[in-house]
């Protein structure tokens, strides 16, 4: 067992007298979706990486990236970055590259026209979470307790940003005012300025890590916690506004592309669909043998999917589709 895993399974069994596991599980009245199953991928370890996109399925197999073409669930092609065990992948804007985080303490950004690749190097530990930040930026964070900037065409370290106590998961950027929000072990997630590197605000209130962040809206943000709880913040107020019980530590969160609904992934082994409106659990689906590492959505809503600590991951198509148009504006 690795040690990350073996550290977040610590909180998983300290958490296991907490109350409060949501009892609507089956679809409500108001939501009829249909999830179906369309592609399954075995692994010999933990998927920790996947990235869907409109058409793409991009998943981790430990050190390689197997690319699926969601329409016809065929294998398309492999990727090979080269530095170790994979935690995250993410594309960038304009489409063209990949970025990768890796266990060996490096981060790359793969170019998908010619495959060549820009090496980050510069954390101490495994780098956990990589995702696009302003302009050419890239943004990465780290077991090493560390976020940081990086020039995405030369790879150098712009900015490092210091203040959690513990291992950074999880990273989201705000291009409209420039803030960076990272979540940690520490049990906190902070609001930073990306361009000064100043923190904003320290979000306390899980009582226990803080696994995984998800932009719902222009004024809100949803947290996961080893506390067995989602939180919903008002990032103008910097305030908690909401919170969701799961029961079990909640390893993964992302919303929808209609910022209506969030879907979460769990050491009950379940990924759910919950009401970012009335706070309700709407689906349970209940594939995975373990628990759940990752889940995530497509940006137009045709599909989610999830991978867990059985090896697997799974593609889900969804009737009718997490959409703005599907479901109207916000």
């Amino acid at each position: 067992m690795s040690q990350s895993r073996k550290r977040a399974h610590e909180s998983a069994d300290s958490s296991g007298e907490m109350e409060g596991v949501a009892s609507d599980t089956q679809p409500a009245p108001s939501d009829q979706r249909v999830f179906s199953d369309v592609l399954e991928m075995d692994s010999d370890d933990e998927i920790q990486g996947f990235l869907l996109t409109t058409e793409r399925a991009y998943v981790a197999d430990q050190d390689t990236i197997v690319v699926y073409d969601t329409a016809t669930r065929q294998k398309i092609n492999e990727i090979e970055p080269e530095w170790g065990y994979i935690h995250d992948i993410s594309l960038s804007m304009d489409g063209k590259s990949l970025f990768v985080a890796c266990c060996l303490s490096i981060a790359s950004i793969i170019n998908l026209v010619t495959g060549k690749a820009v090496i980050l190097r510069g954390h101490a530990d495994c780098v956990k979470c990589i995702i696009q930040g302003e302009g050419t930026d890239v943004l990465t964070c780290s077991n090493d307790r560390t976020i940081r900037r990086w020039n995405s065409l030369t790879g150098e370290c712009l900015k490092i940003y210091k203040g959690h106590t513990d291992w950074v998961f999880s990273i989201l950027y705000d291009e409209a005012t420039k803030r960076i929000f990272s979540a940690s072990y520490d049990e906190t997630f902070i609001v930073w300025n990306g361009n000064t590197g100043e923190k904003i605000g320290v979000m306390k209130g899980h009582g226990d890590w803080v696994g995984s962040l998800a932009r719902v809206n222009d004024t809100t943000i949803a947290s996961g916690s080893g506390d067995g709880t989602i939180k919903l913040w008002d990032v103008t107020t910097l305030t908690c506004i909401k919170t969701l019980s799961n029961g079990e530590p909640v390893s993964s969160v992302v919303a929808t592309p209609d910022g209506l609904y969030l879907i979460s992934g769990s050491y009950d082994n379940n990924v759910k669909v919950w009401s970012v409106a009335t706070g309700k659990c709407l689906h349970t689906l209940s594939h995975h043998r373990e628990w759940v590492v990752k889940v995530a959505v497509s940006p137009d809503g045709r599909f989610i999917a999830s991978s867990a600590g059985d090896h697997m991951f799974h593609l889900f198509s969804v009737s009718p589709s997490f959409s703005i148009a599907a479901n109207g504006a916000l």
